[in-house]
């Protein structure tokens, strides 16, 4: 995880470094949210254990993940997504957008907050199998208002090769994935490079 301008190893999704702060943004962190956290869970468990498969095709397939509850559990991993954007957008000193909270207690709902997906290659070349790192990238805000008083933001936060990008009230990188808001039980997975030539010149020892 990225913490302190470092990025740190965990060992898995219930690392205590990847914990939000209690005090942070307790409209949509207590126990009613614990359904999303377990969906969240699930999710990183079949990244992990089914690597190569979604490498080689570039889908993720809720379905496998959620089985019989795939509608539940799709929507549930989605609203850990808005859980963690909300809160990162709290410890940046914005207000939680109000209607992004509301959206964790309905089933039906409409909302700007897009979600991508995409394969960090470098990653999968380079990060010792054994390795996984977490860690998120800069909130990016503009400070352009619309007519209901919301901003535009982006933000992306990763486990191991896979980077979950956030675009609210923006435009998306067609090259990160497909947009999603809990609306697909496949996940289509964008692709980058993120390393300089130099840089992979360095991590080439980093696998062995």
């Amino acid at each position: 995880m990225v913490k302190s301008g470092k990025e740190i190893p965990v060992q898995g999704p219930n690392s205590k470094y990847l914990k939000y702060k209690k005090s942070l943004c307790k409209e949509c962190n207590g126990a009613y949210t614990q359904r999303f956290d377990i969906a969240y869970s699930k999710f990183i468990d079949h990244v992990d254990s089914n690597e190569k498969n979604i490498l080689k095709k570039r889908i993720i397939n809720l379905a496998e993940i959620y089985g019989k509850n795939s509608e539940e559990g799709q929507r549930n991993l989605y609203k850990y997504l808005i859980k963690s954007f909300v809160c990162r957008v709290v410890e940046a000193g914005r207000d939680a957008p109000r209607h992004l909270v509301e959206i964790l207690s309905k089933k039906a709902f409409q909302t700007n907050l897009f979600i991508t997906f995409a394969v960090n290659e470098d990653k999968v070349q380079y990060l010792p199998d054994d390795m996984k790192m977490v860690g998120n990238g800069d909130l990016v805000w503009s400070e352009k208002i619309d007519s209901e008083g919301n901003f535009s933001a982006t933000y992306h936060e990763y486990y191991s090769y896979l980077h979950i990008y956030y675009w609210y009230n923006s435009h998306w990188d067609f090259g990160l994935g497909s947009r999603w808001l809990a609306d697909s039980l496949y996940l289509y997975l964008g692709s980058f490079s993120s390393l300089s030539s130099e840089q992979r010149d360095k991590s080439k020892n980093m696998k062995t």
